[in-house]
């Protein structure tokens, strides 16, 4: 899988807003037969490759992307239920939109299918039933668990979280304009949500480059969508 270089100190993340027409953003998803989110996951894919080094062009690009569980099994927590799911797709230089994205669909589509997310379910369920493993001090299973996290995050070239749309109460919408959200990251960390027709993406950046996200962005405006972006100072 391809990875991304050159990276910042964690102290040092960049950050980007971007805002789209959310009705643009759908039309053209349904013009191409796909839902948004492989719309905007299939973008993310191609301004990555054209950034990629020659000689690494060949390795797959990933994104991964979270799933809500709620959606899967009843739960009342308050607290986090989610599980990742990973899209990899090996463009070439004839790839467009038009050819990716319904690609990153069907995959997704497949991978989000109830008896799928069961099955991913089940076998980190299988873990804890490891002989030898409950007694293991807990301090020792949290590292454990660090590391092949960081071993797997090695394997995601970005994260594109959808968190839907974003509902709230009548009496306070003339007192909120928008809403944007970011998540902290390793590498690049895109968070969906909508509000009205206010689409944001919310991307926290560890990359010293900015040519993706230029990229992106750029293929967003000739795709004919409306874009207004705001960033953080970035180094030059």
């Amino acid at each position: 899988m391809y990875r991304p270089h050159g990276f910042l100190p964690y102290s040092q993340l960049q950050f980007f807003e971007g805002h789209l027409s959310s009705k643009q953003v759908l039309e053209r998803s349904h013009a191409l037969g796909v839902s948004m989110t492989s719309y905007l996951g299939a973008s993310f894919m191609l301004a990555i490759y054209h950034d990629m080094p020659a000689l690494e062009r060949k390795k797959p690009i990933c994104i991964s992307l979270p799933v809500n569980l709620r959606n899967y099994y009843p739960s009342e927590t308050a607290r986090n239920f989610f599980n990742s799911v990973c899209i990899a797709h090996t463009l070439t230089p004839e790839d467009t939109l038009e050819t990716v994205a319904p690609v990153f669909n069907a995959k997704l589509k497949e991978v989000l299918k109830p008896e799928n997310i069961r099955a991913q379910m089940d076998a980190y369920e299988k873990l804890e039933h490891i002989p030898g493993i409950r007694p293991v001090p807990l301090v020792i299973k949290n590292a454990a668990v660090k590391f092949f996290t960081e071993l797997e995050d090695r394997h995601v070239s970005a994260v594109v979280s959808n968190m839907g749309r974003v509902s709230i109460p009548e009496g306070m919408k003339p007192y909120i304009h928008d809403f944007a959200a970011f998540s902290s990251c390793k590498t690049l960390f895109t968070v969906v949500c909508s509000y009205g027709d206010d689409l944001v993406l919310g991307t926290a950046s560890a990359l010293r480059s900015t040519a993706i996200l230029q990229r992106l962005y750029r293929e967003f405006a000739k795709d004919g969508l409306d874009v207004t972006l705001y960033a953080t100072e970035v180094e030059r």
